[in-house]
């Protein structure tokens, strides 16, 4: 398939699934669809519905989502480089481990998303906005400026009480 067009749509992805690349999917009905490792990179899912799909570990990288509805999605491991969550509804996902990178945010709604082990690098400089807006430029846990053993601590302290 190529990425510019697709004959993948809303009446045959069955059929294309897991191999969706460039899916054309607007508004289409994916509520609680498996699409667990599907890869739906470049797809066209703009206002599409997939409240409580199975996006595990899914490639969406340069994917149209915007205002699209991921309510209580599972987007665990999933790949969201470059793509568009314009006035996306991400509430109440499930998104530990999904990699934010040179992603269109304007207007999603994170509300009571697990972001957990999530990376997010929305301006591509290779650090984690999270960490990197916190101080954090390595792996220097409690931001003294040093790594040493106290961090250790802390990290150990993490697995061990989550």
């Amino acid at each position: 398939l190529g990425v510019g067009y697709s004959q993948c749509n809303e009446s045959n992805w069955q059929e294309y699934y897991p191999n969706m690349e460039g899916c054309y999917l607007p508004d289409a009905d994916l509520s609680g669809e498996d699409l667990a490792g599907a890869d739906l990179s470049y797809a066209i899912l703009v206002g599409a519905d997939l409240y409580g799909a199975n996006l595990q570990g899914a490639d969406l990288s340069f994917a149209n989502l915007e205002g699209a509805n991921l309510e209580w999605a599972w987007l665990e491991d999933a790949d969201l480089w470059g793509a568009n969550l314009q006035g996306t509804d991400l509430s109440s996902a499930f998104c530990w481990g999904a990699f934010f990178v040179g992603v269109h945010l304007e207007g999603t709604n994170f509300e009571g998303a697990q972001l957990a082990y999530s990376y997010f690098d929305v301006n591509s400089d290779t650090y984690d906005d999270v960490s990197y807006e916190a101080g954090a430029t390595s792996g220097d846990l409690n931001l003294d400026g040093i790594d040493n053993v106290l961090d250790v601590v802390i990290l150990v302290n993490n697995i061990l009480n989550p």
